[in-house]
C-alpha cells in the first residue's frame, strides 16, 4: 500500500445516539463521511452544473441505514482542534429499505475541518469495466476504531486490504427488507464502529494531494489528486464485517455498498427537490472534485 495522504482522515465523521453521547465522546455508534453534490442532479459534471440558475454545492453526511437509525447525531472536527456536534434528527436522514446506506444534508460552515468527496469521484459500473477495477485491487477505509477513537476530537484510523469479490449475486444482509445487498466483498480488518466508513479503491501512486487555494478565501479549498494510477475512486460504503455461519467469528471480509447505489439514493426525488429549492434561495457557491472549507478569518 502506498503512503496515504493524512488529509484523508478529514473525510471521516462519527455518529452517536444522543447529543450528550457525542459531547463526551462515548464509545458507541458508528462512522460516516461527507460528500458533495454539484447542483441539482448528483453526478452532473461541475462545468455543466454551473449553468444551472443559482448553482451551488450541496453537502451530505453519509453512513449506513442501520447506523443512522439508532445514531443520528453527527460529530466532526473543527479548525481549532476540537469538535462540533450537529443535532441531526432521525427525520433528517433519507434512506430506503433495500440498501444499507443513508444520507442527511449538512450545512456548510467554515468552522468545520473536513474533506468532502464529490460524487464525480464515485466509482460507476462503466468506470469499473473500462478501467478494469476488480479482484485484487487495493482498497483503504477511513473510519472509527472505536477502542481508540478520540475524546477531545475525532481521531479516525485507516485500514487497508483488497477486493476479494465484485458484485454478482447479492450478499446476505439481515437489515435490508429482502435480506440481500448488492455489494463488493473486501478483505479488510474491520470491527464494530467502522460501519458507514468510506472505502476507496486503487490508490494513487503517490497518494499526495494537490491543494488549490482560493487567494480571496471566498470558496472552499479545492483538493485534487496527483498521479492517477490510472484512477482512484470511492468504491462505496462499508456496512460491516461478514461473520461465519454460526456468527462466532469475524471472517476478515467486509461488505461494501457500491458507490453507484449511493448515487441513486442522492438522486431520489425528495433530495433533488430539496437541492432545487435551496438553489433558488441562496447565493451561488462552487464545488470541486474534493473540497475543504477554509478557516474563518479571525
Amino acid at each position: 500500500m502506498p503512503r496515504i495522504a493524512d488529509d484523508f482522515l478529514d473525510c471521516s465523521l462519527y455518529l452517536y445516539p444522543t447529543l450528550d453521547d457525542a459531547k463526551i465522546g462515548k464509545r458507541s455508534g458508528g462512522s460516516g463521511f461527507l460528500v458533495t453534490v454539484n447542483g441539482i442532479i448528483a453526478g452532473t459534471p461541475p462545468d455543466e452544473a454551473k449553468e444551472e440558475p443559482g448553482y451551488s454545492s450541496h453537502f451530505y453526511a453519509v453512513s449506513n441505514r442501520h447506523v443512522a437509525e439508532k445514531n443520528p447525531i453527527v460529530r466532526l472536527n473543527t479548525h481549532d482542534g476540537r469538535f462540533d456536534v450537529i443535532p441531526i434528527s432521525h427525520e433528517d436522514w433519507t434512506f430506503t429499505d433495500y440498501d444499507d446506506i443513508a444520507v442527511a444534508p449538512v450545512q456548510f460552515s467554515q468552522a468545520y475541518k473536513f474533506l468532502s468527496v464529490n460524487v464525480v469521484a464515485f466509482l460507476s459500473k462503466e468506470t469499473a469495466a473500462s478501467q478494469d477495477v476488480g479482484i485484487g485491487d487495493e482498497v483503504f477505509m477511513v473510519g472509527r476504531f472505536i477502542s481508540h477513537d478520540g475524546i477531545q476530537k475525532n481521531s479516525p484510523s485507516i485500514r487497508w486490504g483488497h477486493i476479494s469479490m465484485v458484485p454478482s449475486e447479492p450478499i446476505y444482509h439481515h437489515s435490508n427488507s429482502n435480506q440481500e445487498q448488492e455489494g463488493f466483498l473486501v478483505e479488510i480488518h474491520s470491527i464494530s464502529g467502522y460501519s458507514g466508513s468510506p472505502v476507496f479503491v486503487r490508490p494513487f501512486r503517490t497518494e499526495k494531494l494537490n491543494l488549490v487555494k482560493d487567494p480571496e478565501k471566498k470558496r472552499p479549498m479545492a483538493v485534487q489528486f496527483k498521479a492517477l494510477h490510472p484512477g482512484g475512486w470511492l468504491l462505496g460504503v462499508e456496512w460491516g464485517y461478514i461473520s461465519s455461519h454460526d456468527k462466532s467469528t469475524n471472517t476478515g471480509v467486509s461488505g461494501v455498498v457500491p458507490a453507484w447505489r449511493l448515487l441513486n439514493l442522492l438522486n431520489m426525488d425528495k433530495l433533488r427537490m430539496q437541492r432545487e429549492q435551496i438553489q433558488k434561495q441562496q447565493a451561488p457557491r462552487e464545488g470541486g472534485p474534493f473540497q475543504r472549507p477554509e478557516k474563518a478569518n479571525s
